[in-house]
């Protein structure tokens, strides 16, 4: 049966590559297709799933070993990245911490103006 043919192929790229739309397109498969077996085969659908997962945990697992060569070769921007999505302490983020860190600067800053208003602090 030909969709058993190219399901199979399908799941197999999937897994390697984990981009629908460049599996499909590499198979001449339309993505309404395959969302059509998935709404209509629960296997296949399973299927799908697990493969898209594992793809993605395996391209996950590249691209964390790419940026661990890069941290080894002292790249800043790659000690950067790890720092900020690794350690509390460098993160950002966390959207009520972003949000702390910019009211506390906007406190300060009115303060700052305010004492300019008052003649505090003298502006030349």
């Amino acid at each position: 049966m030909k969709k058993d043919y190219q399901a199979e192929q399908f799941l197999e790229l999937l897994y390697k590559t984990p981009i629908v739309s460049a599996v499909c397109e590499s198979l001449n498969i339309s993505r309404q297709t395959i969302y059509k077996w998935c709404r209509e085969d629960p296997e296949f659908k399973r299927e799908f799933d697990l493969c898209l997962g594992r793809g993605r945990d395996n391209i996950n697992d590249l691209a964390e070993s790419k940026l661990i060569e890069a941290i080894n070769e002292g790249k800043p921007w790659a000690i950067k990245f790890w720092l900020m999505n690794n350690k509390t302490n460098y993160s950002f983020h966390k959207t009520e911490d972003f949000r702390e860190i910019i009211k506390s600067e906007l406190i300060k800053h009115k303060k700052v103006m305010r004492d300019i208003e008052l003649g505090i602090i003298q502006c030349e």
